[in-house]
């Protein structure tokens, strides 16, 4: 597949100025709900991503060995990241938090007894983790999964819980073995995977030669899907989305710093 997609690459780069059909209504829907998802994941992934840093330096070693788990939540216009002990199915505390303003990291605060209950959000999400096991998915890493959870935004505000396959090279993007999970309440309502096998597209061609962008065969949905779009942030690049059940190509890729999927073909 790494090969076929180097391969594609230009052919489809130079079809971009291709009169095409427009999307119908279901597939813009679909569309901006899978944008909206993505710059969703990429910005809470981010905030547990550099609170991490934080947290391991401002915290004390015997209580790093106590943290369960962490939530995102919005403040503002920046995102706080509450990392929380105690097992499943247990109350959880906080232990450490701090925002993520998308350029630093401020407000950094070690929790105590009196200030440890996590706020009604905070229990939602932590509930909602809680609910999700790692066990019996198709897994393509040799490392846990990376965990985000997007508030309220499934059937009847059900939470989000991603697993994400966590990317262990900077040259290779992984596309196989992500998960989304809709909890609610507690209980898993529905789940899905987004790929049937496993998949690590390497981010330049055969001896390091540069390419324009990434292509990727999909047989699951009749246009990208949140993964896809969330992906282009690790591969800096467009990838190319063929969704082989209406034989439709599209582009996922930044244009100006933002996402966007347009056809191509």
């Amino acid at each position: 597949m790494a090969l076929a997609a180097f391969a594609a690459t230009s052919a489809y780069a130079k079809q971009t100025d291709a009169p095409v059909a427009p999307m119908s209504a279901s597939e813009q829907a679909a569309v901006q709900l899978a944008l909206n998802r993505a710059e969703q994941i990429y910005a809470y992934d981010q905030a547990a991503w550099h609170t991490t840093d934080t947290l391991t330096a401002d915290l004390p070693k015997a209580q790093l060995g106590t943290i369960r788990g962490w939530v995102v939540t919005p403040d503002d216009q920046d995102y706080r990241v509450t990392y929380y002990s105690g097992d499943a199915g247990a109350a959880h505390r906080a232990v450490y938090s701090a925002v993520w303003t998308g350029t630093d990291v401020r407000d950094r605060k070690l929790h105590g007894a009196d200030d440890a209950e996590l706020t009604a959000e905070e229990t939602r999400l932590a509930a909602a983790s809680d609910a999700v096991s790692d066990d019996g998915r198709l897994h393509c890493a040799n490392r846990r999964f990376n965990r985000v959870v997007l508030p309220g935004d499934g059937v009847d505000g059900a939470d989000l819980v991603y697993l994400l396959t966590p990317q262990l090279e900077t040259g290779i993007v992984p596309l196989g073995g992500h998960h989304r999970i809709e909890v609610k309440d507690g209980k898993i309502l529905s789940e899905r995977t987004f790929s049937k096998s496993c998949l690590n597209l390497p981010i330049d061609g055969p001896d390091g030669k540069k390419t324009e962008a990434l292509v990727v065969s999909h047989l699951l949905d009749p246009t990208p899907t949140e993964i896809h779009a969330f992906s282009v942030y690790a591969a800096r690049k467009p990838i190319y989305v063929i969704t082989t059940e209406n034989d439709r190509v599209w582009a996922a890729e930044l244009s100006g710093g933002r996402l966007r999927i347009r056809l191509v073909k």
